[in-house]
């Protein structure tokens, strides 16, 4: 027998066995008002978003790149994916060449542009004029 069990002649000899009958009293307390103690779900932080960085440097890099525009002599890589969301939809961004060449712009000026699509931001050090080239680059 395990040391957990009760030997039938204590329960026999119990107050709470009697004429055959085991009693067990439960005392229950019922009250009017419900009382919960609700706690108040913390907030979360959303730390403020840093994709732009992860683009710019997306861009600098060229990892990934799938296409190529050559702007005076320099040759900048781009993300057909990145182009195209920034892009009308009826625009052809993504059935681009692999190598696009694009004449009577600074190279300045499309470096500009790239990072603004890529960041939605103008780059450190842009001018007035600057954006006035942007504004023709936009347009093309």
């Amino acid at each position: 027998m395990s040391s957990s069990s009760l030997p039938a002649k204590d329960l026999e000899e119990s107050v709470y066995f009697k004429d055959d009958v085991f009693r067990v009293r439960c005392d229950i307390t019922v009250t009017k008002e419900i009382v919960a103690e609700l706690t108040t779900p913390r907030a979360v932080v959303v730390p403020p978003s840093d994709m732009h960085q992860h683009l710019a440097w997306l861009l600098s890099s060229s990892e990934g790149s799938d296409v190529a525009f050559e702007v005076g002599g320099e040759t900048f890589p781009a993300h057909r994916c990145i182009l195209s969301a920034s892009s009308e939809p009826s625009s052809s961004v993504e059935n681009a060449a692999a190598r696009v060449r694009i004449d009577d712009m600074e190279p300045k000026a499309f470096r500009a542009m790239l990072h603004f699509v890529y960041t939605d931001s103008l780059a450190e050090g842009s001018t007035a004029a600057m954006a006035q080239h942007l504004l023709v680059a936009a347009d093309r």
